[in-house]
């Protein structure tokens, strides 16, 4: 496949030879804290890592696999690539809140979207769902490590 020969740089190339034929759609998302948000985007990806599809996020968004929280990034249409990459770029560096991407760490969230749409989980197809909601277990599993 692609990704194989190519790695992280494949989700880069696959975005850029779809970037025309991506459609925004609503979103309302209903944050374990109350927040209540109503978009409409491009992609909304929950993480709890340093890294998504091959962009590094570094430490810019304290990121902690073991503070019980996600990140959800928004990320609003473009009309071009170059007004894409600066929306990464913004991301990679650690902007919140801007033109054209939002960040938001939460412990789980209700995701329901205007029309059925596709998913990703790690990379893999993850079916299509209008309604999807997620929440940290935190410290669920107790691993016993022998020295």
């Amino acid at each position: 496949t692609t990704k194989n020969i190519l790695g992280n740089a494949a989700y880069l190339l696959e975005g850029i030879k779809r970037i025309n034929t991506i459609e925004d759609i609503g979103v309302r998302i209903e944050t374990a804290e109350g927040e209540i948000i109503n978009e409409e985007v491009i992609w909304c990806f929950i993480m709890n890592s340093s890294s998504v599809a091959g962009i590094e996020f570094g430490d810019f968004y304290d990121i902690n696999t073991n503070d019980g929280m996600f990140e959800i990034v928004l990320i609003y249409k473009s009309l071009s690539i170059v007004d894409l990459a600066s929306k990464i770029a913004d991301i990679r560096n650690g902007k919140r809140y801007g033109d054209g991407v939002r960040v938001i760490t939460t412990k789980g969230a209700i995701i329901d979207t205007e029309k059925p749409v596709r998913w990703t989980l790690d990379g893999e197809y993850g079916g299509e769902t209008s309604h999807v909601e997620f929440s940290v277990m935190h410290n669920a599993v107790d691993f016993i490590l022998n020295k």
